[in-house]
């Protein structure tokens, strides 16, 4: 008698790469987990923030804004904000007492894109409900317990709830493709040794082209030049170690991130950002 396995099929030939975009392609860190409870009007004033957001209801229903998109969530869903999207929640008609957990984290692609910017739909959904607030109220804990240690727990939660959305109609709308090995191999060199010096001619002999040629095929799986991929790596690796490790100095953080001095770091990342790594300091701090 054949038996039919009731898991869904994940690694099916359609659905792999989206999986290995978010487990293997993707850079993930944590740098807070709330519970929240209000009874305001305005949950969620508009706002546009430099990371990801992931906000899921546990009591009430909210109204919210993505983008140009509407709809009204509950318990069970979940809201999806990626980098730079404007956003805003109301409570919905009638509900009067609203809780959640919001996570706010740094999801990049290694293809140089915003993570949740490549779902179909900001608005997806979480089941059983009822176990993922367990989650969330332990990692709460954890990382007020170790926070080093609740960060790396939560680098594992946040993969596994952005794998949720793939077994609930909300796949990446645009998932990585089998790109050039040689691309690859020079993404994972990059990311081994971002603060190191890395050189484009480098880079170039180690997959075994040219640099003319390699420039062009890292750009047709990035879409930037290796160059701006390394500055655009460090920078956000710089924004993380900014509200992830306050004790550090922005001196500190430069030597850490590849800028080499905090004058490099200072002009770069005030160009990108709009704002000073010290203010970006001071923030997490306070």
């Amino acid at each position: 008698m054949q038996e039919h396995s009731a898991l869904p099929d994940l690694l099916s030939g359609e659905q792999w790469p989206q999986v290995e975009a978010i487990l293997r392609h993707s850079e993930l860190a944590l740098i807070s987990c709330l519970f929240w409870w209000m009874d305001i009007r305005a949950v969620i004033p508009r706002r546009r923030l430099a990371d990801s957001l992931l906000y899921v209801p546990v009591t009430g229903r909210l109204c919210c804004r993505v983008g140009d998109r509407e709809r009204e969530i509950g318990p069970g869903e979940c809201l999806l904000v990626a980098d730079g999207v404007e956003h805003e929640a109301t409570l919905a008609e009638g509900c009067n007492f609203f809780e959640a957990y919001s996570l706010h984290f740094h999801a990049f692609s290694l293809h140089n894109r915003p993570l949740l910017d490549m779902f179909a739909s900001p608005f997806g959904r979480l089941e059983p409900a009822a176990g993922w607030f367990r989650q969330l109220a332990l990692l709460c804990h954890v990382l007020g317990k170790d926070v080093e240690l609740g960060r790396q727990y939560g680098e594992w939660l946040l993969r596994s709830l952005l794998l949720e959305q793939l077994q609930h109609d909300n796949p990446l709308a645009d998932p990585p493709v089998a790109d050039d090995h040689r691309a690859w191999n020079a993404i994972y060199r990059i990311l081994a040794e971002y603060a190191g010096p890395l050189r484009v001619e480098e880079l170039a002999r180690m997959v075994g082209v040219s640099t003319v040629r390699f420039r062009k095929l890292f750009r047709a799986a990035t879409g930037v030049s290796p160059k701006q991929y390394i500055v655009d790596l460090r920078l956000r690796k710089a924004r993380v170690l900014l509200q992830t490790n306050p004790r550090l100095t922005v001196k500190e953080v430069a030597e850490q991130t590849g800028f080499g001095d905090p004058h490099h770091l200072h002009a770069t990342f005030r160009e990108r950002y709009g704002t000073t790594p010290r203010r970006r300091l001071f923030g997490a701090r306070s």
